[in-house]
């Protein structure tokens, strides 16, 4: 894996700024080694009781870092899942905390994005703040598959297979025979009431890939909620301040323009994660269509609306749109 831009991403930057970009997304590619890690290994060895004790013991310091880093809702919330004593809590406590740790990153990414933006706005064609905005949510959702690993690691131990397909993504982090268990979609981590006798239960490869796909797209949600938030409140707070009064020919007093609040790191709060999926949902998939019909402008200049939107429609991210609803999402 690696921490590269992807060209999509890197794409829509001006030149002179995807160093820093490229630098931030670093830092996120970082907080989730560390976090997925730690997690992964306390997780597992909460699942596997007995197994990874050394490792258990190695990485207690970076767990109590974690918490901190995480905050103390997020901390009590995971104290809270496992006192519960169950292999579904366990697994959701872990998860959560995870989650926690990446989105205290991705706060900080969009925070040091918001002020390339405003120092370089003059250079990317739409308000800074959006700009901020989208790149970050970009970001994080390129990190998806990362959450299919952990999820496959903490439930079994790694099966070392050499002749995987390598061009079939699931098959990478699924291997050849995985199959998830129960426990993953059981009380608390989602709604299948507990039953100790089926937690270890596996389901079938279909059902195995859904799951993963789902469970990485709540990872990323989540965190998307979150910064929505935070560049909502960015726009008030901007829209609220005092424009400078107009400059008149017979004196110009030049004066430092009000400083902008710092924005202080918000604690994560809780959020309708299942309330807002559908919404956000719906964004992700437009916002790939106008993405994918960029592309497709350079490669095809001059053509109608309509014939780029009769070849959009035959994409898979179209999701069965019909080509005149396609052309509305990329007129918009």
């Amino acid at each position: 894996m690696t921490n590269r831009l992807p060209k999509e991403i890197k794409a829509t930057i001006p030149d002179e700024l995807v160093p820093a970009v490229e630098a931030l997304n670093k830092t996120l590619d970082d907080s989730h080694f560390k976090c997925g890690k730690i997690t992964e290994v306390f997780c597992y060895g909460l699942l596997h009781p007995g197994e990874k004790l050394v490792e258990v013991e190695q990485y207690k310091l970076a767990l109590t870092q974690l918490k901190v880093i995480a905050g103390p809702a997020a901390t009590e919330a995971c104290h809270h899942r496992i006192r519960m004593g169950t292999a579904p809590a366990f697994f959701h406590a872990m998860n959560e905390l995870y989650i926690a740790g990446v989105l205290s990153q991705s706060i900080h990414v969009f925070n040091e994005l918001l002020a390339i933006g405003k120092a370089n706005s003059g250079q990317l064609g739409k308000p800074y703040i959006k700009w901020a905005h989208e790149l970050t949510l970009e970001l994080v959702e390129a990190y998806e598959n990362r959450v299919k690993f952990w999820i496959r690691a903490v439930c079994d131990a790694p099966d070392y297979e050499t002749d995987l397909n390598w061009d079939d993504p699931d098959e990478i982090i699924m291997g050849k025979a995985w199959c998830a268990p129960m426990l993953m979609v059981m009380q608390p981590s989602r709604t299948i009431p507990f039953d100790a006798a089926r937690q270890w239960e596996r389901v079938d490869r279909e059902t195995s890939k859904r799951w993963l796909k789902s469970f990485a797209e709540m990872f990323t949600i989540g965190i998307k909620i979150f910064i929505d938030r935070l560049a909502g409140e960015k726009t008030v707070e901007i829209a609220k301040q005092p424009k400078p009064a107009p400059e008149t020919h017979s004196a110009v007093l030049h004066t430092a323009a009000p400083s902008e609040p710092e924005s202080e790191q918000s604690s994560p709060v809780k959020v309708n994660v299942r309330q807002d999926y559908r919404k956000l949902k719906i964004e992700e998939r437009n916002r790939k269509i106008r993405s994918a019909h960029k592309n497709l402008m350079k490669r095809k200049p001059g053509e109608s609306s309509v014939w780029y939107s009769q070849q959009l429609s035959k994409l898979e991210i179209a999701a069965d749109l019909d080509a005149e609803t396609i052309r509305k999402i990329i007129r918009d």
